[in-house]
């Protein structure tokens, strides 16, 4: 420009309305642009700030204009907590070198307390003689960054927190190898894993199935449901495992969570309960042939009274019927042989229901014991056998037992010695009877032919051997028989029993 376009008026009013347009659109700039911007002055006094740096800052132009730097670093400038010196933030050192500083991320404390953070750098400003005459300082808002960067920070902590005290195991491998485990496995195995092959701790029956899930999650699938597995603690003992994989992100890289869970006390529960319902349902299986053979017994009782009742009461009555009626047609003297022969028909008749009764339950068990029943029945039985008992009794004469185990003590020598007749062939049977302070017991022994019990019971051939197994059993006690052919018998029996009042006591 000439001196005499300077120093003509209408220049210098063209020069200064352009110079106004220019720093007008500057000031436009300035505020559009999405930054916060301010200037500092060579004696650290803020000369400029644009809008956003106002609603950054919480504060006016005008509070910005009566702050030098010391007391705007003093009074705004906040750092994770801990206030640094003046020197060391960018303006300062930019003021102090004259050299432009790079981005630092800084915290601002507003009037309202709340903290804001931006990233903040500063570039020198020099004049035309080439002095350093400010420091522009531009930031941007970064807050909702930091604010989600300290979020993830306590969601990460959570999550450690949770993953750390699970109840149930977790570890994380990378390319099959263990590089994280939760405290819960480190303490069931007694191990910590970290480095080990994820394979080294799973059963060998289950390494092709465990393989196949992990390539699946390698190759972009996000999870695998709950499964059971065996694994091998560091000690060798084998365990049940249920185990869940999932695929995630670990410093970048894609590797598998695992959730393990030790099922070692449900599936023993599961065992027990199936071997219960095992049990259960072979109880049932035999109350029902129990109840099967009851009623066969049953029949077979009312066949026998039904029989006796025809065979031989019957026909007695029948004779004493034609007895009588001879009776009435016949004259006197003849009349009292028939008399005389109906009374001795009478007295057979009455002998003959006793038998059936004492056949069917002996009244002295239930009036004197067991002891003096046993005496009666084997005095009857050498009577109807020939075969001779010699019984032998210990602390049992002067005690009484309860109903049932009386009654099945009693049947189960009964059972014993028909069995002797019918299958022994020996003429001598030897039948003990001992108590304890809670048992009872009774053996029948027999030098006969022997057999083969289990092979007996098998083929169900000696309804009478189960019968008394099954007696015992459903009151809580048990059958022994030892025999082998040619060897003879021993029947022992064992039954619970407890003290009861004795009579008059």
């Amino acid at each position: 420009m000439t001196q005499n376009q300077i120093t003509n008026p209408r220049s210098r009013k063209r020069a200064a309305a352009k110079a106004r347009i220019q720093l007008d659109v500057a000031q436009r700039i300035l505020e559009a642009v999405p930054a916060g911007i301010c200037q500092v002055d060579s004696h650290g006094a803020i000369s400029f700030a644009n809008s956003v740096a106002i609603d950054f800052l919480g504060l006016s132009y005008d509070d910005l204009a009566k702050m030098y730097l010391g007391d705007f670093h003093r009074k705004v400038i906040y750092e994770d907590g801990r206030e640094c010196p003046v020197h060391e933030y960018p303006v300062s050192r930019c003021l102090a070198t004259g050299q432009p500083q790079p981005e630092t991320i800084l915290g601002v404390r507003r009037p309202d307390g709340h903290v804001c953070w931006g990233i903040f750098s500063a570039l020198p400003v020099f004049d035309d003689a080439g002095a350093l005459s400010a420091s522009v300082v531009t930031f941007i808002d970064i807050t909702h960054r930091k604010e989600a960067e300290q979020a993830l920070r306590e969601s990460e902590e959570r999550y450690r927190q949770l993953v750390e005290f699970c109840p149930d195991g977790i570890l994380i491998h990378v390319d099959g190898k263990i590089v994280f485990a939760n405290r819960a496995l480190r303490e069931s195995v007694g191990h910590d894993f970290v480095n080990l092959p994820v394979m080294q701790f799973v059963h060998p029956d289950f390494h092709e199935v465990v393989l196949a899930r992990f390539r699946r999650l390698n190759e972009g699938e996000s999870a695998a449901p709950w499964h059971e597995i065996k694994s091998v603690r560091s000690d060798g003992t084998i365990t049940d495992i249920e185990v869940a994989s999932q695929a995630v992100a670990l410093n970048g890289r894609r590797c598998v969570q695992v959730m393990i869970r030790d099922i070692s006390e449900r599936k023993r529960a599961d065992r027990e309960r199936d071997q219960l319902f095992s049990e259960v349902e072979a109880a049932r299986s035999r109350l029902e042939l129990l109840s099967r053979r009851l009623v066969a017994v049953q029949e077979a009782e009312r066949r026998h009274v039904a029989r006796e009742l025809h065979d031989h009461i019957g026909q007695e009555l029948t004779a004493l019927k034609l007895n009588l009626d001879r009776c009435a047609s016949a004259s006197a003297d003849a009349s009292a042989g028939v008399i005389q022969e109906a009374r001795g028909r009478v007295d057979h008749l009455v002998k003959l229901v006793r038998e059936m009764s004492l056949d069917l339950r002996p009244t002295m068990l239930d009036d004197l014991g067991l002891v003096p029943a046993l005496h009666w029945h084997f005095d009857r039985f050498f009577g109807t056998s020939g075969v001779r008992v010699k019984f032998k009794h210990t602390g049992v004469t002067e005690r009484r037992f309860a109903p049932d185990i009386e009654t099945a003590a009693y049947r189960v020598v009964q059972e014993a010695l028909t069995n002797v007749v019918r299958h022994s062939g020996a003429k001598e049977v030897t039948v003990r009877l001992w108590t304890s302070h809670n048992s009872l017991s009774v053996q029948v022994e027999d030098p006969g032919v022997g057999f083969d019990p289990e092979r007996a019971l098998a083929r169900g051939v000696s309804s009478g051997l189960a019968g008394m197994r099954e007696r015992a059993a459903l009151l809580g006690g048990r059958v022994r028989i030892e025999s082998t052919p040619g060897s003879g018998t021993h029947l022992t029996a064992e039954f619970p029993v407890s003290d009861i009042p004795q009579s008059g006591s």
